[in-house]
């Protein structure tokens, strides 16, 4: 299975109780996107990944809901319901995908990735945001996926 294919426009807060941010842009970032805080560009907002060759970028803060054009403001949810604009399978868990703002199952997360878990899936259409990040750079498990 690849990434999820997000639809931008069906991207939203799936619960009063969301726990959002609204933090800067440090690249264009659409909506649906899991994204990091680049220490190195004032903490901006950047696309994530689980790429090991780039271990920072796998540092989840977050999945976008605004997004916009760099230097813009985007809001992010970092915890609870998030409607991902996409179908999911209720009870799957889905992580940071390899390729850049990807979401993804763990079957599809290689054995030399940084596993990343954003969350179940609670319905249908809604991830709740949980983010933990379950292997180091080496590979080693840091925590067991759910």
């Amino acid at each position: 299975m690849a990434d999820l294919t997000i639809t931008e426009a069906n991207v939203g807060i799936g619960a009063t109780t969301t726990q959002t941010a609204k933090v800067q842009m440090g690249e264009a970032i659409g909506r649906g996107v899991p994204v990091y805080k680049d220490a190195a560009d004032s903490d901006k907002l950047k696309i994530a990944n689980s790429d090991p060759a780039a271990e920072a970028t796998s540092d989840v803060y977050g999945i976008t809901i605004v997004g916009g054009a760099d230097d813009g403001i985007a809001e992010v949810v970092t915890k609870g319901p998030y409607i991902v604009g996409s179908t999911v399978v209720v009870g799957t868990m889905y992580y940071c995908g390899i390729a850049a703002g990807g979401i993804s199952t763990y079957t599809d997360v290689a054995t030399a990735d940084i596993v990343v878990q954003l969350g179940p899936a609670i319905t249908a259409a809604v991830i709740d945001v949980n983010i933990k990040r379950l292997t180091d750079l080496a590979g080693a498990v840091v925590a067991k996926p759910a």
